[in-house]
């Protein structure tokens, strides 16, 4: 058990409503099912039911309602005695995203310094698990990343869907024609590179029948170097889409259209419990909603 799921069960006995509870805790209603299920299977007992009008608490899940807010209620108390105040907060920002992202969390940090020009930032640069990792040792406030995280311990608030883009030069007869996934894994990669977990086009076309392999032969450090060997013709690239929207648009690539596939991905803000988040990374999560809708 976690306070994050007494949290979680709290919100879906205030709301009696799934839609509604994933909303108020900034998470998916899939993560909010999957923390109440962990403690029913962790307790063996059955909280919550399904009724016309959306949920209804059994008698154990009513039980563990008092429990669970008699609890929260303690951490309260403890946060207000013990929280530093708004004044003393540590004056520090640190944020990670993957190399697909860093580039606009970087201009997101460059509009958030002119409102908070005393707030130290940190953009760190690394693979889904591994910010997972930092977000979870505290060594991050915040991280966006391109898939739901592993771990029970954080939140994940939905941010923005984008899709894979799988490119090659305008004059490539490849691009004349849609291609199967089959075909795509005969045809020579370019993706980057990622450790400790395969690339989202790895597990597409592995996933997508037994026996397929991708044909990487290339595996690069940033989306510039991917960019520049597919320019080189030593392969088709695969990048997000945001990665190659101006070169789309300019006429310098064109995009492979793949055959009965969605290349749609959701990224996903990260953060540790809601009471230990600071006054700016707030602030900043914030500015990044807003310019997404901006955007």
């Amino acid at each position: 058990m976690t306070l994050n799921q007494i949290a979680t069960f709290a919100a879906i006995a205030k709301h009696l409503n799934l839609s509604r509870a994933s909303a108020a805790c900034h998470v998916s209603q899939s993560s909010i099912t999957q923390q109440i299920r962990k403690l029913e299977v962790e307790y063996k007992t059955k909280l919550y039911k399904k009724s016309n009008r959306g949920i209804i608490l059994t008698d154990r899940g009513e039980a563990f309602l008092r429990h669970a807010k008699a609890i929260l209620a303690d951490l309260q108390r403890l946060n207000d005695e013990f929280r530093v105040a708004p004044a003393e907060e540590s004056k520090t920002l640190a944020v990670g995203g993957s190399s697909t992202v860093s580039a606009f969390l970087l201009q997101a940090l460059a509009s958030y310094r002119k409102d908070h020009p005393q707030v130290q930032l940190t953009l760190r640069t690394d693979t889904s698990l591994a910010l997972e990792r930092l977000v979870l040792s505290s060594e991050l406030d915040i991280a966006v990343i391109n898939n739901a995280p592993r771990s029970p311990e954080l939140f994940a608030r939905p941010y923005q869907r984008d899709k894979l883009a799988i490119f090659a030069p305008v004059n490539h007869p490849i691009t004349r024609r849609g291609i199967t996934m089959r075909e795509l894994s005969e045809v020579p990669l370019i993706i980057m590179k990622v450790q400790g977990s395969k690339t989202f086009i790895e597990r597409l076309i592995e996933g997508n029948e037994p026996g397929l392999k991708p044909n990487i032969t290339l595996r690069c450090e940033s989306p510039a170097d991917v960019k520049m060997a597919v320019r080189k013709h030593m392969g088709i690239g695969v990048l997000f889409f945001r990665s190659v929207r101006t070169d789309i648009s300019t006429g310098r690539f064109k995009l492979l259209k793949l055959r009965g596939i969605s290349l749609n991905v959701q990224s996903y803000i990260i953060h540790r419990n809601e009471q230990s988040l600071p006054t700016h990374a707030r602030d900043f999560i914030g500015l990044l909603y807003r310019g997404r809708e901006n955007g």
